[in-house]
C-alpha cells in the first residue's frame, strides 16, 4: 500500500457527504391529490366524461380542462355527458411518460361540492 491513510480519509469523506445531504436539500416536486392547490373553482359548470375513468371537463376562458376528483365520483354522477356544478381545489398534475411523449390525463382535484346542474328551461 502506497498510502495507508488514504482509505480512511476516503471513507470519512463519503460518510460526511452522505450525512450532510438531507431530503430538505433536494425536495421532490409534490404532485397529485396531496400537492399544493394551484387554482380554486367555485360553482363551475362541467360535463362528466369517460375515458379509462370518469372525469369532469370544465370550460375555462382559454379552453377546457379535465379534472379527476381525488375522491372519485359517486354512482349518481357516473353518467357520460351529465352536466354538473362543482367547487373545489385544482392540484398539481404528476408528469407521465417522457419529455418526448404527450400524455393527457385529468388534473387531480379535491372537490368540496358537486351537484347535478338543474336543467334550463327554454
Amino acid at each position: 500500500m502506497k498510502n495507508p491513510i488514504r482509505l480512511p480519509l476516503l471513507i470519512g469523506s463519503f460518510f460526511l457527504i452522505s450525512v450532510s445531504c438531507t431530503e430538505e436539500d433536494n425536495p421532490a416536486i409534490s404532485c397529485g391529490c396531496d400537492s399544493q392547490t394551484i387554482k380554486y373553482y367555485e360553482n363551475v359548470v362541467g360535463t362528466v366524461m369517460r375515458f379509462d375513468t370518469f372525469y369532469i371537463e370544465l370550460q375555462e376562458s382559454d379552453g377546457t380542462i379535465g379534472v379527476g376528483p381525488c375522491e372519485g365520483l359517486d354512482d349518481e354522477f357516473k353518467i357520460e355527458g351529465l352536466k354538473v356544478v362543482v367547487s373545489g381545489e385544482l392540484k398539481q398534475i404528476c408528469p407521465l411518460g417522457t419529455p418526448n411523449t404527450k400524455v393527457t390525463v385529468p388534473h387531480p382535484a379535491k372537490l368540496t361540492n358537486i351537484k347535478i346542474k338543474a336543467s334550463e328551461s327554454l
